[in-house]
């Protein structure tokens, strides 16, 4: 039985616990690579990618996030 976030019962979704599925697509952003052969190179480079983010990309005070 499947719910939707009011807790009604919806119909007509009747599935398996096991029935195949399809992954249609599946997308990523890796940090410093244009691709996944750049981002793999990094890796085995052992290049850092870890930056401080920039002010203007908060949505708000960085204290709200980590106080």
């Amino acid at each position: 039985m499947v719910k939707d976030a009011k807790g009604n019962e919806v119909g007509g979704l009747e599935q398996g616990p096991f029935e195949p599925i399809a992954v249609i697509g599946v997308s990523a952003l890796m940090p410093d690579a244009p691709d996944i052969d750049a981002f793999w190179q990094n890796i085995i480079d052992a290049k850092v990618s870890i930056r401080t983010i920039p002010e203007h990309r908060w949505i708000g005070p960085a204290e709200h996030f980590f106080p």
